[in-house]
């Protein structure tokens, strides 16, 4: 038996007991060095013979024990040369070590995806009847609705898409814009009383006639948000500003900032937190005593933001509840207005063109009611009984004929009119106007415009899909908040269709 020629040339190192030297000069391990000195060369080539010898034992071992490999494989792996064996063992330990890795990876992916399917699935699932059934509760309804907040109370907080940011104001620009939206406002309170009178609402009613619609037989209590301690009160209209008024009372409420940025609930459940409902006569008392607030949009704007935001896509937006509006509004609205029902996907029935998506969202999940179906439902429907937080119309949801409300507020102008709100309450020193900056066109004598309004390419694609009877029965069933309030059919019949 030969030995390799790397241990034949060693020799004793002159100035290292214990170590040897080869015949270039090239040092020794210790151990080699012991080896050598005890046994020899040909010692060494033994021992070498010997540690391959149990890794070739070892190898078969595991295969025939652990791994339970068959006979066969077995007599190829004694049959192998040692050195085969090693780099077999060794393939075998990398191999070993990036599955190990595959798999944790794999593992904490899994966990992370089961966490969001139980998010959703633990999203409301109330039942809710069906369209045109009878609710004997009536105009009650209102505060049953309420219920559905609470399927969004353990979702994360989102930036909502009409959210504003803080803005400084100096004292000159403010001083002008309190000017300007104290003159609003007067206007704004006369207009609300002048309407209800002409239809012989509410408490601007002067005639045994009956009423010219049907008002809730009190106001919705429930909805309201009563800070005490500042005396105020605000009816808050979902999808018009409620974004920066939520904060404004999260702020009041004793939230700071940091925790207001960093929290995962939504606004609305903090504030609600802050400032319980208050039921009768504890509300009404509370409402006469306090500075009522009520901020308002074009209805049509205010339908197409809640369409967008709670049924355009239910994919991108189920942890955030959307799943709720799908399963409540979406999937019924897609089976009595879609002919062939959620089987033909909403791709085949809207074009392109008529749509705008974020493009940072997921897709859609192909089922969801076209902008042209939710109308069609909200003509149908009764919006006194049936309707949502997010659509219901303003004189039924905040009742103005019932209520004397002391500043109306418009999206359209809404910096200005926060500044003035803000000052009328005497918050400067606790909060600040928070903007979009949106720019608002003035008609005679200062007052804002909605007729002269630039034309708006998210609103003209998503109402090209009506044609002018479905936009005109639209307005019909919002016809009093347009006129109450100041705004205008004619501002979106360029969108409509011409076909």
């Amino acid at each position: 038996m030969s030995c390799p020629p790397a241990l034949r040339t060693l020799r004793p190192c002159a100035r290292c007991p214990g170590v040897f030297q080869s015949a270039r000069g090239a040092r020794s391990p210790p151990a080699l060095g012991v080896a050598a000195r005890t046994w020899g060369p040909a010692g060494l080539h033994g021992c070498r013979r010997l540690a391959d010898g149990v890794l070739e034992r070892a190898a078969v071992a595991v295969a025939v024990v652990i791994v339970d490999v068959p006979a066969d494989i077995v007599d190829v792996l004694r049959a192998m040369k040692p050195r085969h064996v090693r780099r077999l063992v060794v393939a075998l330990a990398v191999c070993g070590a990036l599955l190990l890795v595959v798999s944790l990876a794999l593992g904490f992916l899994d966990d992370g995806l089961l966490q969001g399917k139980k998010a959703i699935e633990d999203d409301d699932d109330e039942d809710i009847p069906p369209f045109g059934s009878d609710d004997p509760g009536g105009f009650h309804r209102f505060q049953d609705e309420l219920v559905r907040r609470k399927a969004e109370e353990a979702q994360p907080q989102r930036r909502d898409e009409d959210a504003e940011d803080a803005v400084n104001v100096s004292e000159k620009e403010a001083a002008s814009y309190i000017r300007a939206a104290s003159r609003w406002n007067e206007h704004r309170l006369q207009r609300v009383q002048e309407v209800c009178a002409r239809h012989n609402l509410g408490l601007y009613r002067s005639s045994a006639a009956p009423p010219d619609v049907k008002l809730p037989p009190t106001p919705q209590y429930a909805v309201f948000y009563y800070d005490r301690s500042h005396k105020m009160a605000w009816c808050p209209l979902y999808k018009a500003g409620s974004t920066s008024w939520l904060y404004n009372l999260c702020l009041l409420g004793g939230y700071s900032e940091r925790e207001l940025s960093s929290t995962r609930e939504q606004l609305s459940t903090l504030a609600r937190k802050a400032y319980p409902e208050l039921e009768y006569p504890e509300a009404e008392e509370a409402l006469r005593s306090s500075r009522k607030i009520l901020v308002v949009r074009h209805p049509f704007a205010r339908l197409l933001s809640a369409y967008r935001d709670k049924l355009e896509n239910r994919v991108a937006g189920a942890e955030h509840g959307t799943a709720h509006f799908y399963r409540k509004y979406g999937r019924r609205i897609v089976d009595k207005y879609r002919a062939g029902g959620a089987s033909v996907p909403t791709s085949r029935v809207v074009s392109p063109l008529h749509v705008v998506r974020d493009s940072a969202r997921l897709p859609p999940a192909d089922d969801e009611p076209t902008f042209k179906e939710f109308v069609r439902y909200l003509i149908d429907v009764d919006l006194a009984n049936y309707a949502d937080d997010h659509w219901i119309p303003y004189y039924l949801f905040c009742t103005p004929c019932l209520l004397n409300y002391d500043i109306i507020a418009k999206v359209e102008t809404y910096l200005e009119d926060q500044v003035y709100m803000i000052r009328a309450l005497g918050l400067q020193d606790t909060i600040r106007p928070r903007w979009r900056h949106r720019t608002a066109p003035r008609g005679q004598e200062g007052l804002p415009t909605s007729s002269s309004q630039d034309v708006d390419a998210t609103s003209r694609r998503y109402f090209a899909q009506l044609s002018e009877q479905e936009l005109r029965a639209l307005y019909e069933k919002y016809k009093l908040d347009f006129e109450m309030f100041d705004y205008a059919l004619e501002d979106y019949l360029p969108y409509i269709s011409s076909e």
